[in-house]
């Protein structure tokens, strides 16, 4: 976007330009009927020369659009100093107009620095004028000029505040936009985050028990055998349905009953693994935000699929610890001699690549930092830990 009176931005209309014309004919006119008239010795031809010369400065302003953009400078300083002492020489005319405009536009395009160097030549020439034709109008003169210079500096001024406030409106435009796009992408992941959970712990799941159906089937095996294991399924199918509710609640920030939710997925690893399973709630509990709850679930979730796949059958202890400012989960399962402990984090998901999708231990971590928290998972003693610390 271009700011009439940006440096070197300012394209000239048509009407502006023809009165800047007009403006020159006049003040030609003016000079050439006050005294000293123009002539060919003594003052007549200092003002010959002086006035061509301004003159020759003021076409060259006109003219600087299709000019270099140093021809704008060159036209300031032929229009000021020449024109200076022309004012000094012919005092009662128009002449003060010359380095009164140049002295106006300069301002506004130019910086305090370069302004002020125009000014200090304008000034001269106005001296060097006054100095051949009297005193008398040198102090009003002098003080129009730094008039003109200060209103065209605060021309400067408001252009660079206006440019200034522009650049800052396009910052804040691009940083809405960028910020919108990082939410949609943030809500993006956590929808797929949601998928994966459904699909890991219902969907595989359920996979399996059709496997196993089919090979039930190819075995001849009878209705009284296979009954048992398609009423697996359609669990596991409602299952899935439920999860998905309950991911599309948490979505939609609506409260989750976490403690019963916990409870609820211990009791199903009781029933299905014949396996001990205990939940404990210390401390005082608060109404956690949806994202937090549900982070909180998925990772025991996700602690008990990890059970199942590497130490079917051990015990497993949960705890849910309210503490001031933060929440903890922490999922213990004693670890089978048969099995063994796994060294490390890293072998956890390498277990996890052979038995599912490999994502669950990734899985709870991006979770845990999508809420700030941390998530530390690993042998502890003879067991596997799974511990979650979110700050509220």
């Amino acid at each position: 976007m271009i700011i009439l009176g940006a440096p070197f931005q300012q394209q000239l209309s048509w009407p502006l330009r023809t009165v800047r014309l007009l403006g020159l004919i006049v003040l030609l006119v003016n000079i050439a009927r006050v005294a000293p008239r123009p002539g060919w010795q003594g003052q007549g031809l200092a003002v010959v020369i002086t006035l061509s010369l301004a003159t020759a400065g003021w076409q060259l302003w006109l003219a600087s659009d299709w000019l270099p953009r140093y021809a704008v400078t060159i036209a300031w300083v032929l229009i000021g100093v020449p024109g200076g002492v022309l004012a000094g020489l012919s005092p009662h005319s128009g002449a003060i107009a010359f380095p009164a405009v140049a002295l106006t536009d300069a301002g506004a395009r130019l910086a305090h620095r370069r302004t002020f160097a125009l000014g200090v030549a304008c000034t001269a020439g106005v001296l060097a004028g006054h100095l051949a034709a009297g005193w008398r109008f040198a102090v009003p003169h002098l003080l129009l000029l730094f008039a003109c210079a200060l209103l065209g500096t605060l021309r400067w001024q408001y252009v660079q505040r206006a440019e200034q406030s522009e650049l800052l409106l396009s910052n804040a435009e691009y940083a809405a936009q960028e910020h919108a796009r990082a939410a949609t992408l943030a809500e993006r992941t956590r929808i797929a985050r949601e998928i994966h959970d459904i699909l890991a712990h219902s969907l595989a799941a359920l996979s399996v028990q059709l496997k196993a159906i089919d090979a039930l089937v190819e075995d001849g095996a009878g209705a009284d055998r296979i009954r048992p294991w398609v009423g697996r399924a359609e669990q596991l199918t409602n299952e899935g349905i439920v999860e998905t509710r309950r991911a599309i609640l948490a979505l939609r920030g609506e409260t989750l009953p976490l403690e019963q939710l916990l409870v609820g997925i211990l009791g199903v690893y009781r029933e299905q693994d014949g396996a001990a399973a205990e939940f404990r709630a210390v401390g005082d509990p608060v109404e956690l935000p949806a994202d937090i709850a549900m982070t909180l679930y998925r990772t025991a979730q996700e602690a008990l699929t990890n059970v199942r796949k590497h130490a079917p059958g051990s015990r497993v202890e949960t705890e849910l610890r309210y503490r001031p400012g933060e929440v903890e989960l922490t999922v213990v399962n004693r670890v089978p001699e048969r099995v063994g402990a796994p060294a490390g984090g890293d072998q956890g998901v390498a277990g996890l690549a052979e038995c599912g999708t490999g994502y669950g231990l990734a899985g709870m971590r991006e979770r845990a930092e999508a809420v700030g928290g941390l998530l530390d998972a690993g042998p502890h003693k003879d067991s596997w830990r799974v511990h979650l610390r979110i700050p509220l």
